[in-house]
């Protein structure tokens, strides 16, 4: 895409090729999946091993696997080996933050809401006790970073396109 800017005269913004554009771009890209979504909020509670995910989600093992992977490719997701599991960990906070802000600009986008969203009433939600799943709790996160709760209940369908991922740039 190198030079796209450049064959486009004619559009305004930045360049395809942007740095800044095609990082965000993977992040998003990680994300772009309700089942994936749903993994990061989990882990944004606490750390889980695979087997956990799987009781949670009611998916397969190979499945939330695959998903785990797409989401530690991107640098979302930590992993760390604990005898014979590997424990899984929301890398950065501010993925649950990103995530809280998506499905609030969703809400005020479905209900015609125009009022623009305060970055600071979502660090506030950070307070708030997240709901309990019946594991132990983690500990407390940074400063504003938001705690990301579980849904009630999981996507119905298998998510065909858990496929890895290409670099969007």
């Amino acid at each position: 895409m190198a030079g796209h800017f450049a064959e486009n005269p004619g559009r305004s913004g930045a360049p395809l090729d942007d740095p800044a554009v095609c990082r965000a771009a993977g992040v998003l890209a990680a994300l772009d999946s309700p089942l994936r979504i749903t993994l990061c909020r989990l882990l944004g509670r606490r750390p889980h091993v695979v087997r956990e995910l799987v009781a949670a989600l009611g998916r397969s093992q190979p499945l939330v696997s695959q998903h785990l992977k797409i989401l530690r490719t991107a640098g979302v997701v930590a992993a760390e080996r604990r005898g014979r599991e590997v424990s899984y960990r929301l890398a950065r906070p501010e993925v649950a933050v990103l995530i809280d802000l998506a499905a609030e600009l969703a809400r005020r986008i479905e209900t015609g809401d125009e009022t623009p969203i305060e970055l600071r009433e979502l660090s506030l939600a950070a307070a708030q006790p997240a709901e309990d799943d019946g594991a132990p709790e983690a500990p407390a996160r940074p400063a504003g970073a938001l705690a990301a709760i579980a849904p009630e209940e999981p996507a119905a369908e298998a998510d065909p396109e858990a496929g890895a991922l290409r670099p969007p740039c």
